[in-house]
Parts: C-alpha cells; structure tokens; sequence
C-alpha cells in the first residue's frame, strides 16, 4: 500500500485528512492498512505524523499489533518524543504511569526496548533477575561503564531513588536522571580487581 500513501501525500500533506479519508474504521481485517499507514509513516521518517495513528491502533490493540507499536515506541525513543509513546507502549508492555518507572521492581524480564528498562552490563559483569536485578562483578570488569538505563516520558525533573544494595570491595554507583533518560554507572574507586554484586529492588522517581 505504500504507493497509495505516498500519492496522498503528495496530493494532501494533511495527516489528519489523509487518516480521516484514506483508512477505514478500525476492526477485523481492516485494521492492516493502520499497520501499514503506521510502517510507511516510521519509514518515511514522519514521526509527528505517526503519533496519532499509533494512539488510534493502540485503542483497539490486538497481539497482531504489538510489531509495529513497538517500533513506534523505539522510534520515538531514538527520536526524543517518549512522552508521545506512552498511550502505544501501555498497550503493548508493563503500564507506564505517570512519574514513575515502567517495571520498576524488574519484576518482568525487561524488553531491551520501547519505555522499559535496556540492560547494558559490560563484559566481566553478569546479570541474575530474582528479587529484582542483580549485577555480579567478576573482577574482570572495566574500570567503569554503564549498567543499565530507561527513557523517561515525562519533561518533569526527578532525583532517581533506587532500593539498592552493594556487597563488594570498593565501588561507585551513580544514578542520573536527565536528557530524557534515568541512568545507573558505576566506578571502581580503587586499584586492582574488585568483585562483589550490586542488587536493586526497585527504583523510584522523587520530583525535585
């Protein structure tokens, strides 16, 4: 259907004339050309446009669906529009509510992708979720890295409060929350290996 939505464009450039003349209503499997409208508008970088057509499909979101809401949620990650995502993403993944985290007790597996958590040990630190996540350091690891890190989807400012404990030699864990995204790093504070494992229960969000 591409060559279609692209002949509407040229002929409207109207996002919402083209979503009021050129989809059907929602429902059975007329819901397809919304995946499809949706598909073209990501691959032809029309972001704002695709918003309102991700919130619709959402609506009325059925398994089939979840590809591409997903997309959109990354794309409006990558893009700086999180806050645009939220109606999609609480179709399709753990409910985003507003000033808090999406699955902030880890107590499902997170998705690497859309509003939930991305997981970024570095090689030498390996990760066990039971009872919330845990980071185990081998020793091995870099001196410091990133650990761990989720879009945030609302222009709010907050101060991350994390349920967290350390068991180890000596080691920095510094959590972050600006530029659209809470992040956890750590640094070693001292030389030679340093092991021990680093368990978060939950992380809250405390408006500044």
């Amino acid at each position: 259907m591409d060559p279609v939505f692209h002949l509407c464009w040229r002929a409207s450039g109207d996002e919402a004339e083209i979503r009021a003349k050129a989809l059907p209503p929602i429902g059975g499997e007329q819901r397809r050309a919304w995946n499809k409208y949706l598909e073209f508008l990501l691959h032809t970088n029309r972001l704002d446009a695709a918003a309102p057509v991700a919130n619709e499909l959402a609506r009325f979101a059925i398994n089939d669906d979840r590809p591409v809401l997903l997309a959109w949620c990354d794309r409006a990650v990558e893009s700086g529009r999180a806050d645009k995502a939220v109606s999609a993403w609480n179709a399709i993944g753990p409910r985003a509510e507003t000033g808090a985290l999406v699955n902030a007790a880890f107590s499902s597996e997170p998705l690497q992708r859309g509003l939930d958590w991305r997981v970024t040990p570095p090689e030498g630190v390996s990760v066990i979720r039971s009872g919330g996540l845990r980071f185990v350091f081998s020793g091995h690891q870099p001196e410091s890295a990133e650990l761990l890190w989720q879009p945030l989807a609302s222009q709010r400012s907050f101060t991350p409060a994390p349920r967290a404990r350390w068991e180890g030699g000596p080691m920095q864990f510094e959590w972050t929350a600006e530029a659209g995204a809470i992040r956890l790093r750590y640094r070693r504070r001292t030389r030679g290996l340093v092991t021990g494992s680093y368990t978060i229960e939950r992380v809250e969000l405390a408006p500044r």
